[in-house]
């Protein structure tokens, strides 16, 4: 992943998870099949969302997961890095007509 983009990796506290979730409401409600076909698509044009953190000697670093992201149909929480998100470092989630992408601050701009 470095010749594109090495994201900041930093733990976060429960309390300030430090998450970014776009919300889209939509007329019609959500499709959890296609939404789930359409993220797996997504892996080509957004491979640097597709990561997971991993050990490279002392240093934590990211590298491609190839396991699924996370579409779920519920507003609950999820805890990224761990086997609910399949060690991804992003989900989709979606109930009703509304759609929301979920990510920490430190994978999209580096600043947290």
């Amino acid at each position: 992943m470095a010749e594109y983009y090495e994201p900041n990796l930093f733990t976060t506290l429960s309390v300030d998870p430090n998450i970014v979730c776009a919300v889209i409401a939509l007329k019609e409600p959500v499709d959890g099949e296609i939404l789930e076909t359409v993220v797996e698509e997504l892996r080509a044009r957004f491979p640097y969302f597709y990561i997971k953190p991993a050990l490279r000697g002392n240093d934590l670093v990211t590298v491609d997961n190839p396991l699924p992201m996370v579409v779920r149909n519920t507003w609950d929480p999820l805890k990224f890095n761990s086997p609910e998100s399949n060690y991804h470092m992003a989900a989709f989630k979606y109930m009703g007509n509304r759609l929301a992408f979920e990510i920490p601050h430190s994978i999209t701009d580096g600043a947290g």
